[in-house]
């Protein structure tokens, strides 16, 4: 009987430990994020244009999440620097001229929410479905400065496991259908290219540590991919703006993003 108690006694507090690193918090993480992005137009060589590189930047982000109750997160991420590319010169009649290499400095920014419950599922498991949406945008230049902007809904789920006192893993997805795509040049009108709309999607892995069950403030470590595709813009006469009689549109693209987000998180209440 003595055993029976003490086992039930173990078992009673071990739930209750892990149920505790679920208790609802609020959540203030800041941080770096890296990735290597790779962008790649769809046109046929030698006019076909390629971008490489690393970039780095930083992002912030409130999140309230705990076990069995609403779950919202607001997030705001700057970051840029220079990729590889490696395109070709065009005449304005769209005609290739010659092979050329140069690199590209880049700015994005990206602003987002989500909404959404988080479920206990067991003692140490819990899923998250959750829906939002946001809007990015991304500063191109290499000679004239390009101007890419983007609204998208979102939606997906976040598993998250509860592997010890001090460290938690998840696997979280997310799909972003893109709404309301738009790409400028200087010297064009901003919203006459119209990006064709296209599904986005990220599958990230992120790994907690908290120095132990009572710790407010952890880290968390996120490795991720996240894969964008444009449609073909729609085509623009420039005669009004160049006097040359140009029509232009931006060709349909794909990036594939592979990077890092290294987070500090305060929590409280």
């Amino acid at each position: 009987m003595r055993l029976l108690s003490c086992t039930l006694m173990a078992l009673l507090c071990s739930t209750s430990a892990f149920a505790t690193n679920f208790q609802t918090k609020h959540h203030f993480h800041v941080g770096l994020n890296t990735y290597y992005r790779d962008y790649s137009e769809a046109f046929i060589a030698p006019k076909k244009s390629d971008e490489r590189g690393l970039l780095m930047g930083a992002l912030v982000d409130y999140e309230h999440k705990g076990a069995n109750s609403f779950m919202f997160m607001a997030g705001l991420g700057i970051d840029g620097g220079k990729t590889r590319y490696d395109g070709a010169l065009q005449d304005h009649y769209g005609n290739f001229v010659a092979p050329y290499k140069d690199h590209t400095a880049n700015v994005f920014m990206k602003l987002e929410a989500s909404l959404g419950y988080t479920f206990l599922m067991a003692e140490k498991h819990m899923l998250t479905p959750f829906v939002g949406g946001g809007i990015k945008g991304w500063g191109r230049g290499l000679g004239d400065v390009e101007l890419y902007s983007w609204r998208y809904v979102s939606g997906g789920l976040q598993y998250d496991y509860n592997a010890s006192e001090q460290y938690q893993v998840g696997l979280h997805v997310k799909i972003m259908p893109m709404r309301e795509g738009y790409m400028g040049v200087e010297g064009f009108t901003y919203n006459d290219m119209k990006l064709g709309n296209r599904v986005h999607f990220e599958i990230s892995t992120p790994i907690i540590y908290k120095r132990d069950l009572n710790s407010k403030n952890y880290w968390r470590f996120t490795p991720y991919y996240e894969h964008q595709r444009f449609g073909e813009s729609n085509w623009v006469n420039t005669i009004n703006t160049f006097s040359t009689g140009q029509i232009v549109a931006e060709p349909a693209s794909r990036t594939h993003i592979v990077g890092l987000k290294a987070e500090y998180a305060f929590g409280f209440w």
